[in-house]
């Protein structure tokens, strides 16, 4: 794996001065991996790790508590920040100078240098601290955390998760190009726009790449102009055409058409004789359109109607009712609509059972279908085929219109004028919609019959040329933005092939490190383990020590259980299955059994050996004596003290009586652990000390 760095685009960050600080932080580093030939991982650049502080926020309290959430533009309002009550000032206050990264949410791995902080002023939980060491400039460490180079990494760390974390130790991986102290000031003073003797070359790639960036980005934004342009463009061609402007030379050279007036006697006459044959139902009758609510002027061959004048709703179905309820229905809900192209996309197909009482809409061919729900979202569609048990949501009206062409209504309702006049009528702050019956008042221009077809014509006409030159400004914006990726790759790329990355990733190897575990358990214990006792192993671990194997447990029959660690364990190359008594217990691969024992005695990995130590001496402490039972009740103490922030009795009892499990006739916790040997293991977990370690666990 060479070392190759990206340009990483940032949800969090859209600053283009930001940006390209970034840039510019990337390319300097860049610079100095080039000349100096080797690297450094970021745990050696500082004094360690402190994750943050857990508690609630408080309006008033002893210590300032700084989150995630208050870091905002690189910034923090220290006015509006919260207060807390710290039990343990001297591991979590502020001082100038520290550096807190995010380490999960949507900022993750995002930082913040500390300047000024206000007296006894702590940091949350989802928070890591670092401190840079005597041999090393904070200044510089936070040019890497806002580079390139470290969002590589941790992008690349976070590959495939469906949650992006950073923890401890993967930051400690992380690796910088090693300088000494006056290269770190160079590189800072460089990053701050000071001129130093002898980067002659650094200075002209970084002016030379942020041109180019300029001028990419220029075309970007210009390509986006033209798209709010283009929008514009359409908007003002059905504005036109639902004022006639699109056919007033037509109307001149065709005078003698009917007039709108005459089409709506025509459709009255139809409902009526529609309701008289019961094929339609009598409808509430709509108030009469004053000169007051009256728009705008219209030709004197058009007229103003209400829309329920001149549209028939669609049947409803209680399907629940009239259908089977494993019989299968093609459903439409809002979700199916594409509202940039206003088609239906791929309606659900789902059993009535698996519905609720909301669809009920009978959708048939021809059909308009419009969302009352948001509706300034455009989300409208003509069905265009026959489907069995075609079903729409009732957050849709369905209709079709009477004499009148759908598709002239179809675009009169894509017009500025109907999302402005629904915007007037919406309630509601979560989900803003309209009713039934102001959809049936909207106030809307007829044309005559003919001229309504000559209007769908041109409108079409017009709209094709611009869906393709949408599409041409979509596709130079494209281009725009793969070219600034090429630019950049380019620069970035360290021209040293001795450098890599690799042993970023070697050293998070979490197959090995479980295998360490197993094989250190047989070393220290002369005991092979299944996997119940991998799972509750690995979560002491995690809790009782500064190691994290970065897994996410809950609740189980044995103990913690985390569904990926069994996934990851049933693959694990290392280890094998053998039979021991009545179970299964894993064994190290024969193949396997060197590397495991070189990952043992390798000092890159002595921190985490000594976290398995310390959780394997507390396994062979008088009170657990290496048995599973009390291996099980110590991980199921240590777990409800996290849970429940405390060590009291009657507390952590009630939640064993509350931990369901299935062993042996046991029915909880509490039934197979005695309130005796429970208060045993709690006073135990206190005389390690470890109880506040606990209460922090995150």
């Amino acid at each position: 794996m060479s070392l190759s760095f990206k340009f990483i685009p940032l949800t969090f960050l859209s600053d283009e001065e930001e940006i390209k600080k970034q840039i510019r932080n990337t390319i300097i580093l860049k610079y100095f991996f080039e000349r100096n030939s080797e690297t450094v991982h970021l745990e050696d650049l500082i004094t360690g790790t402190q994750y943050g502080y857990n508690a609630s926020a408080l309006v008033q309290g002893r210590n300032k508590f700084l989150r995630i959430s208050d870091i905002t533009d690189g910034k923090v309002n220290w006015e509006t920040v919260p207060y807390c009550n710290c039990t343990d000032e001297a591991t979590y206050l502020l001082f100038p100078n520290d550096i807190l990264i995010a380490r999960t949410g949507g900022t993750t791995g995002k930082s913040f240098l500390i300047s000024e902080p206000p007296a006894l002023s702590i940091y949350a939980g989802y928070l890591i601290r670092i401190r840079a060491n005597e041999d090393t400039s904070p200044d510089y460490l936070n040019l890497f955390l806002n580079s390139y180079v470290y969002w590589s990494q941790i992008v690349s760390l976070n590959e495939d998760n469906f949650r992006p974390s950073v923890n401890a130790n993967k930051l400690k991986k992380l690796i910088l190009p090693k300088c000494d102290e006056t290269a770190q000031n160079d590189a800072v003073k460089i990053a701050d726009g000071k001129l130093i003797n002898g980067y002659n070359d650094l200075y002209q790639l970084i002016d030379e790449t942020l041109i180019k960036y300029d001028k990419l980005i220029k075309i970007q934004i210009e390509k986006r102009n033209q798209l709010v342009l283009q929008k514009a463009l359409k908007q003002s061609i059905l504005s036109e055409a639902i004022q006639g402007k699109l056919t007033s030379k037509w109307r001149i050279e065709n005078p003698d058409i009917e007039i709108a007036s005459k089409l709506l006697e025509h459709i009255k006459k139809e409902k009526i004789q529609l309701i008289k044959e019961k094929k339609l139902k009598k409808e509430k009758e709509l108030p009469t359109i004053t000169n007051d609510s009256i728009p705008f002027e219209l030709p004197e061959s058009w007229t103003w109607c209400r829309l329920g004048d001149i549209i028939v709703n669609t049947d409803n179905l209680n399907i629940h009712n009239e259908l089977k309820a494993n019989e299968l229905i093609n459903y439409v809900d809002i979700d199916a609509i594409d509202n940039k192209k206003q088609v239906i996309n791929s309606p659900k197909l789902l059993p009535v059972n698996q519905l609720s009482s909301r669809a009920r809409r009978v959708l048939k061919k021809g059909n308009i279908l419009y969302s009352l729900v948001r509706p300034y979202l455009h989300n409208l569609a003509i069905i265009e085929d026959e489907k069995p048990n075609y079903i729409g949501s009732t957050g849709f009206a369905v209709f079709d219109c009477l004499i009148v062409e759908n598709k002239y209504i179809f675009w009169l309702l894509l017009s500025k004028y109907i999302e402005d006049t629904y915007m007037g009528f919406m309630d509601g702050f979560n989900s803003p919609s309209i009713t039934h019956d102001q959809f049936r008042s909207t106030i809307i221009p007829i044309a005559p019959i003919e001229e309504q077809k000559i209007i769908i014509k041109r409108i079409e006409a017009l709209l094709d040329n611009c869906q393709i030159l949408d599409e041409e400004i979509t596709t130079s914006e494209k281009h725009a933005k793969i070219l600034i990726h090429v630019v950049l790759k380019e620069v970035f790329e360290v021209k040293n092939p001795s450098l890599s990355l690799d042993s970023l990733f070697e050293d998070i190897n979490y197959n090995l490190y479980v295998a360490m575990i197993h094989k250190q358990m047989e070393n220290r214990l002369k005991i092979n383990y299944g996997e119940v006792a991998t799972q509750k192993t690995v979560f002491n671990i995690n809790a009782f020590t500064d190691q994290k194997i970065p897994y996410n447990f809950i609740n189980s029959n044995h103990g913690t259980f985390s569904p990926q660690l069994k996934e990851d364990i049933s693959k694990n190359d290392y280890l094998t299955k053998d039979r021991k008594g009545n179970g299964e217990v894993f064994i190290i691969k024969p193949s396997k059994e060197k590397e495991v024992l070189d990952a043992l005695s390798n000092p890159k990995n002595k921190d985490f050996v000594r976290g398995i130590n310390k959780v394997l001496d507390i396994y062979e402490m008088s009170f657990i004596n290496k048995e599973t039972d009390k291996i099980e009740l110590l991980n199921t103490v240590a777990k409800l003290i996290i849970d429940t922030k405390s060590t009291d009795l009657e507390i952590i009892y009630n939640g064993m009586q509350k931990w369901q499990i299935k062993q042996n006739g046991f029915k909880t916790k509490a039934e197979k652990f005695s309130k005796t040997d429970t208060k045993k293991m709690i006073s135990l977990i206190e005389n390690l000390e470890l109880v506040e370690k606990l209460k922090k666990f995150a």
